[in-house]
């Protein structure tokens, strides 16, 4: 056992703690044993039921009857006690075990490091407890991802915004030199980052990197920083680059504009949008993309059409609505303002 103060099976914890028989509702009962668990196992233990906490208890006794952290737990993944009790977020359970003896940045298969699975499951209490045992911010898995990529993006089912607090904790910690690091699928963690849909985050990395030109950070399809955040309705970070006329005027891999992604993605934007281009407003909306749509055609075309807004683009700006695209589709407006004089 690594802990051998601890007890081997749930029945021997019952033992301990002079519970005779569990009752679902008794609040001394769930007191102890939440007590135990966050002394022993997890600081951030919530009780939620004894059939939950003891699949939890089982689970942790289950790692401590290996030998040591280092011993493999998967032989396909390569992920020993540490990788596993990191990403499951025992934190109390390594803080006891780990030592000058333990390669706390030991790989697994996809050289992730226990570090890496505990930010990627936003495990707040045990990436702290890794840090202050001296695991390295800076190691890089095979995706090409540091531990602060793996929290660049939205949680599906934390409220508790770990993952912020997580990317805060490790950001001044971690190599300044790292922070445009290109993975494997070709992105940066500035484009990561628009997931948050915080513009503080992605202006605390240029801090750091004064030096980053945003316009140069493009994702496979050729989308910057803007066109990520309107696809992805971060409009905080829309108003705070749009400014940025390097990003604003900037064109996809596919010719899209950032009008074409708004009529695509995000609609209530493009007033804005629009207002922000100024004197460029009419050359951004006759512009078009790869298949020759403006943004007439992404406005009426591409469901749900909005034919009213449309219509007042194409008045406002004299707008050529008879220009077809490569399918030889024109934009469906009723009311086509002339463009006879």
């Amino acid at each position: 056992m690594i802990i051998t103060t601890l007890p081997g099976d749930w029945a021997s914890l019952l033992d301990q703690l002079n519970i005779t028989e569990v009752k679902e509702n008794d609040k001394k009962q769930q007191e102890q044993i939440t007590s135990w668990c966050t002394q022993f196992i997890k600081s951030d233990f919530q009780f939620v039921s004894f059939a939950a906490t003891r699949h939890l208890v089982e689970e942790c006794m289950l790692l401590n009857k290996y030998g040591s952290l280092e011993d493999i737990v998967d032989d396909k993944s390569r992920r020993t006690v540490l990788h596993k009790a990191a990403s499951l977020g025992y934190d109390r359970f390594l803080d006891a075990t780990l030592n000058n003896h333990v390669d706390i940045d030991i790989t697994d298969e996809n050289k992730n490091t226990a570090l890496h699975l505990a930010a990627d499951k936003f495990r707040l209490p045990t990436v702290k407890c890794l840090i202050e045992h001296k695991s390295n911010p800076n190691c890089i898995n095979r995706s090409g991802h540091l531990p602060l990529n793996l929290v660049a993006r939205s949680p599906l089912d934390d409220t508790s915004k770990a993952n912020e607090a997580i990317f805060k904790y490790l950001l001044p910690i971690t190599d300044p030199e790292l922070l445009d690091f290109i993975d494997t699928d070709k992105r940066t963690l500035i484009l990561d980052l628009v997931a948050l849909k915080n513009p503080d985050y992605i202006k605390m990395i240029l801090a750091k990197r004064p030096d980053l030109e945003l316009a140069k950070m493009l994702d496979p399809q050729g989308q910057n920083i803007l066109h990520l955040a309107i696809i992805q309705g971060a409009n905080d970070i829309v108003k705070a680059f749009m400014e940025d006329k390097s990003l604003l005027l900037q064109k996809t891999s596919n010719g899209s504009t950032v009008l074409h992604l708004a009529a695509l993605h995000n609609r209530g934007i493009i007033s804005m949008l629009i207002e922000e281009l100024g004197s460029l407003g009419k050359k951004m909306i006759d512009s078009q993309d790869n298949e020759r749509n403006n943004l007439l055609h992404h406005l009426t075309l591409k469901e749900p059409p909005d034919e009213t807004m449309a219509s007042d683009i194409a008045h406002r700006f004299d707008v050529d609505t008879e220009l077809p695209n490569i399918y030889g589709e024109v934009p469906k407006i009723e009311n086509r303002p002339s463009l006879t004089h």
